[in-house]
């Protein structure tokens, strides 16, 4: 295991542009524990809420309270996150540049960006099963991290082909003491 957590490693040089919580949060050698609220918007389609279920992605609902804990197994890191009762795993790593997160047979791969303000990320493309999936087919995601204080704000789109809202969720985090 490389003594550099994921995304130091990731961002290289720009890493130490984050604000604290975020530089703290993501550089634990052991993963790092936040908490805080989140509104969650589904899908307005039948369809689209279906597949937002059929992808473990959590229900819609203002003041959802989650939680986010990390864990650092080799060179990746496995997220584990509860939004009140819905639970939601993805282990990430660095993989040619970019970040990847896999959530059940789906990867996503990730070009961030980092600076004083927080981290980018932007979508580059998604493969199920290994397979990388044609752009025009594609699903996309696409999040922000922006730090305020001693916490951060989290805003995650998760859209189909045409772009139409499957889930999102956004709001603020607080890293646990330990982070």
């Amino acid at each position: 295991m490389s003594g550099e957590s994921l995304y130091r490693r990731l961002l290289g040089p720009d890493f130490d542009r984050l604000p604290e919580a975020l530089r703290r949060f993501h550089g634990a050698a052991d993963g790092g524990v936040g908490a805080g609220v989140v509104d969650v918007r589904v899908g307005a389609r039948p369809w689209t809420r279906m597949l937002a279920r059929v992808l473990g992605l959590p229900p819609g609902g203002d003041r959802v309270p989650v939680t986010v804990r990390v864990r650092r197994v080799g060179d990746r890191e496995i997220w584990d996150r509860a939004f009140g009762a819905s639970r939601l795993r993805s282990v990430q790593w660095l993989e040619h540049g970019r970040l990847r997160e896999r959530v059940g047979v789906l990867t996503f791969a990730f070009d961030v960006s980092a600076d004083e303000r927080g981290m980018r990320f932007r979508f580059v493309e998604l493969t199920v099963f290994g397979i990388r999936v044609p752009p025009r087919l594609s699903l996309h995601v696409d999040a922000d991290a922006t730090a305020g204080g001693g916490d951060w704000h989290v805003s995650v789109a998760v859209r189909t082909p045409r772009r139409r809202l499957i889930t999102s969720y956004q709001g603020r985090i607080v890293p646990s003491p330990a982070t």
